[in-house]
């Protein structure tokens, strides 16, 4: 092949390479503009500055390499994009969490390197040092340095088969790794018999390495665009089936008009259940109390029990609305904290509708909104009881709430007759169920309530001296 056909070649390559950056600059730009994904702004910066790389090696005006400020750029933005290229790709395959010390490493390096090539770009175009020592360092110290790095990610890399674009930045990495070494080789020791020019291999190395991330940054679009839709569809469906059992039951009752009236008292409260569903998700509530209450209430309306339907949902929207304004409210006290645990227990008595009695003994000499306290500290102590401690106590359920003085501080007893702390564990222990958190919650919120408030807590979990039950306490001093 003639010099002049290598030339041509290298030339086509210089093209296509160059129409092939826009259009990847324009693409990764409106993606990143569409998702807010910084993977794609960082994609963005590293494609532009390779682009204008690109640029000063074109064959139009090929006297502008000559200028001082093209030579040392097109030395200093490679150590720049290069270093991009590093930051984007361990982006993609997450590489951080995998490797944390190392990507630290790398991080530092990547810094030390760079600010050394801004250092010698500008001392070469303020001429306090020479031209050439720009050039120098790209070839002599950083490209065999970030080329030793990219092999130790590389091998790192190969292990981690469990990310989605594990594969794509293999290939494109490699490719890229062994192309462009073998330009500069190639370009340095100038062997006989090449099939192209020497910095054809480079402009090959950046379409393949390009091509791969592309498609993997597509298929990273396609995941997230295709679990929202997933997410829309369940949505939809379950939407679609409430609706549907709605029409249904109005349909078999329309000929009736009391009925009609009923179905529009029960189509009204289903909305308000909707809506208060709405507000439990925006407010991040998502516990299995608050949806098991929900799913009673629709059980309610599915049976056509107005009555209970209501008084079920009144209590709930109190108890949610006491919830919220102590969320955002720190000034929560006793009587508040009283009042929810009332609207607690009662929501809970309905929803087992079994034989339960719950006894609340409140004497106290001080008046209890004068007292702070963190809010729903008591719930979980009463949900144990009544879900752990009761579940087995047979036909007679006592459930007692004590709060007395105390020499000079504050008792809460919660007592009830169930099978016992000790027992309650074993139990547990034995069918390896999933452990409740609430209580572990309640001590690190008791240490923070402590820092803040001159008032300190403690508490205690035991069984019941000389009868069968578990005994909470809580100080208030």
């Amino acid at each position: 092949m003639l010099y002049g056909d290598l030339n041509l070649l290298s030339v086509f390559l210089w093209h296509v390479t160059f129409v092939y950056l826009i259009v990847l600059i324009l693409l990764s730009f409106i993606i990143y503009r569409n998702t807010r994904d910084e993977l794609f702004l960082y994609y963005f910066g590293y494609v532009f500055l390779l682009f204008t790389y690109i640029v000063c090696r074109n064959y139009y005006f090929m006297e502008i390499q000559t200028y001082l400020s093209v030579f040392l750029y097109s030395y200093y933005v490679q150590v720049v994009y290069l270093c991009m290229y590093f930051h984007f790709g361990l982006l993609v395959i997450n590489f951080r969490s995998y490797f944390p010390r190392f990507t630290v490493w790398i991080y530092r390096y990547m810094a030390v390197v760079g600010g050394i090539g801004t250092v010698l770009f500008i001392g070469g175009l303020l001429q306090w040092v020479p031209s050439h020592y720009m050039a120098d360092y790209y070839h002599k110290i950083f490209f065999p340095i970030h080329i030793s790095i990219a092999l130790v990610i590389i091998y790192k890399a190969v292990k981690l088969r469990q990310e989605k674009l594990w594969i794509y930045y293999l290939v494109g990495t490699i490719s890229y790794l062994v192309l462009g070494t073998v330009a500069i080789l190639a370009n340095f020791y100038q062997p006989p018999g090449l099939p192209v020019r020497p910095v054809a291999y480079f402009y090959i190395a950046i379409i393949i390495e390009c091509t791969f991330y592309a498609i993997g940054l597509g298929v990273r679009v396609g995941q997230v665009y295709t679990d929202k839709l997933e997410t829309e569809r369940r949505l939809n469906s379950a939407q679609k089936e409430l609706q549907a059992g709605m029409l249904l039951q109005i349909e078999q009752q329309e000929q009736d008009k009391i009925v009609l009236q009923r179905e529009k008292e029960l189509q009204t409260l289903a909305t308000q259940v909707a809506l208060l569903e709405n507000k439990v998700l925006r407010s991040q509530m998502n516990s299995h109390f608050i949806f098991n209450v929900l799913n009673s209430i629709k059980a309610y309306i599915i049976e056509r029990n107005v009555e209970k339907a209501v008084t079920y949902l009144n209590k709930f929207a109190k108890l949610m609305r006491g919830v919220l304004d102590a969320s955002r409210d720190e000034n929560h006290t006793l009587a508040d904290e009283i009042k929810a645990i009332h609207l607690y227990v009662d929501i809970e008595k309905m929803r087992l509708n079994e034989a339960l009695v719950v006894g609340f003994d409140i004497s106290l000499s001080q008046d209890p909104s004068t007292i702070p306290f963190p809010s729903l500290l008591m719930q979980p102590f009463v949900e144990n009881a009544m879900w752990h401690g009761l579940t087995y106590a047979g036909e007679d359920k006592e459930l007692d709430i004590r709060i007395y003085n105390r020499g000079k501080g504050i008792y809460i007893e919660i007592l009830d007759n169930g099978i016992g702390y000790s027992h309650s564990v074993r139990e547990r222990k034995k069918l390896r169920s999933h452990r409740s958190h609430g209580v572990d919650i309640a001590k690190e919120r008791i240490v923070q309530f402590n820092k803040k408030h001159k008032q300190q807590i403690t508490f205690g979990i035991e069984d019941r001296e000389g009868r069968k039950g578990t005994r909470v306490w809580i100080g208030i001093e």
